[in-house]
């Protein structure tokens, strides 16, 4: 019988600390009243353009540094379509061929000894809503209905997708 080697590539999300939004203008505010920090474009309401967050951009071109990867001058959003009830678009905003980033490494110590981890690509997308489930425990199965805040939703992510070299 062969024998099996894992061998393990990670994606992490990373929140940026922005003061608004990815896409529009929203603040990013936790613990504010919900629905309170929305407008049409984290809504995806008819005609509303998003526009990309500078100080985002800087943030994922600084993590691109420190990781060692190349910063592409073009870089492509996507519309990743899917349904969730917190996500009142039914897309996320993401990036996946043309990233801002890609190509890096993590060098790292592993048992005293030097490791280094590929890294993929670095990309932008948005975060969803939240769902607050209300009920027994606070759990979907026991729930009497379901609530939902969108003052998440937009919020700037950075996807770090490294090499299957764990």
């Amino acid at each position: 019988m062969a024998e099996w080697e894992a061998v393990i590539g990670i994606e992490t999300h990373v929140e940026l600390q922005t003061k608004s939004k990815m896409f529009c203008g929203c603040a990013v505010a936790f613990g504010e009243a919900p629905n309170t920090n929305t407008c049409p474009v984290c809504l995806a309401l008819p005609g509303a353009i998003p526009v990309p967050n500078e100080e985002a951009i800087e943030g994922i071109v600084k993590i691109g540094t420190a990781l060692d990867s190349t910063i592409n001058k073009d870089s492509l959003f996507y519309r990743k379509n899917y349904f969730y009830p917190d996500l009142p678009k039914n897309y996320q905003i993401s990036q996946y061929t043309f990233p801002v980033c890609e190509f890096g490494k993590l060098d790292i110590m592993v048992d005293g000894e030097p490791f280094t981890v590929g890294i993929t690509r670095v990309h932008m997308e948005e975060d969803t809503g939240k769902s607050r489930h209300v009920g027994e425990d606070g759990r979907i199965h026991d729930a009497n209905h379901s609530l939902l805040d969108f003052n998440r939703s937009g919020v700037p992510l950075v996807e770090v997708v490294t090499e299957p070299d764990i």
